[in-house]
């Protein structure tokens, strides 16, 4: 097992519907997800009003990061599956998840603790 994680990047297109994103997220495409091959686990962020480097963060544009934890040898295994996944989830809408995504699995190459 090649342990790595996979990023995604998105922004809701109307901030109305944030709640209901939110909620497509942690109760449909998150599980849906963790269900194919080599998806381990999954932790969501949004975008916090104080930044370290507000300018950066600005640049970056986006309010929404999903961090899975993979095992990079199955990304072959899983590539398919998710983009069906990612199509076929109940609530997935174009409309509401703005079209620039940003996805990209990474493999681990050092850890290093700050304690």
């Amino acid at each position: 097992m090649t342990p790595g994680v996979q990023i995604a990047l998105t922004n809701v297109v109307d901030p109305e519907d944030e709640p209901a994103f939110v909620r497509w997220y942690d109760e449909v495409h998150i599980p849906a997800t963790l269900g194919l091959p080599g998806f381990v686990r999954a932790s969501r962020y949004r975008l916090a009003p104080q930044q370290i480097a507000p300018a950066l963060a600005e640049r970056l544009g986006y309010r929404h990061l999903v961090i899975y934890e993979i095992d990079v040898d199955q990304v072959d295994d899983a590539r398919a599956a998710l983009a069906e996944v990612a199509a076929s989830t109940p609530g997935y809408s174009s409309a509401t998840m703005a079209g620039d995504v940003r996805v990209a699995a990474f493999e681990l190459l050092s850890e290093i603790d700050g304690t």
